[in-house]
């Protein structure tokens, strides 16, 4: 389920790549390549100290999968971190969310919007219209709006979640597995549907919703 959360986060890179200002494949791959060994040594580095400073008490259940929760109420220098921390999810989470952010945006523009022809004449010129919820005709209040209230959002959730634990086995459970093994087969079968029998197609459909079903119960399961 860690596995398949961490997947999920790569269809930021599209969105990530068009807002480069030298939007070139060279220019993301060497932002990439100096980007990701500094998170991974980040995260490493705070891993190996966590286990220096409590040993095995890092996994005990009180901690809930956060570190944080190991240092004592009273320790001034942890209450100054975790009101940084705050402030860097408060401002960090919203970029990570971008994908869910347009997602629904857009979804709710399409539900909403009248139908109208997808073309217009512009001083004699047959122009296209933007499709509804367009990045490029979306407002900075809406973005503002909209990011507040997945930050809201998320941020009862986790008041209500036992865990960071179990948020991370149920979120890569319901959607990162599916990114992984569902959906690459129903894009494939999208792609060459016309070639492919009717009959191989329902059993695709009913593989793919039943392999789903199976690997959901099997990781709620493990999770209760």
């Amino acid at each position: 389920s860690t596995y398949s959360l961490a997947f999920g986060y790569h269809f930021n890179v599209p969105y990530f790549y068009k807002e480069l200002k030298d939007r070139r494949p060279a220019v993301m791959m060497k932002s990439t390549m100096i980007s990701f060994p500094i998170i991974t040594a980040s995260y490493g580095l705070t891993g190996l100290f966590g286990y220096l400073t409590f040993g095995a008490l890092v996994a005990n259940s009180a901690a809930q999968g956060n570190i944080v929760n190991n240092y004592g109420d009273g320790d001034i220098a942890m209450s100054i971190g975790r009101l940084g921390l705050f402030f860097h999810f408060a401002t960090v989470y919203p970029i990570i969310s971008i994908c869910c952010r347009r997602g629904l945006h857009r979804m709710v523009c399409i539900l909403t919007s009248p139908t109208e022809p997808k073309t217009a004449v512009v001083d004699g010129v047959v122009v296209t219209k933007p499709p509804p919820g367009d990045p490029g005709t979306t407002k900075t209040s809406s973005i503002i709006t909209e990011a507040f209230a997945i930050v809201f959002v998320s941020t009862c959730c986790a008041g209500l979640a036992p865990g960071i634990g179990i948020v991370v086995e149920l979120v890569g459970t319901l959607f990162g597995t599916p990114l992984i093994f569902i959906f690459p087969g129903l894009i494939g079968w999208q792609i060459f549907h016309e070639d492919i029998p009717s009959v191989c197609s329902n059993l695709m459909a009913w593989g793919s919703v039943k392999t789903y079903y199976r690997l959901s119960l099997a990781s709620i399961a493990k999770i209760g």
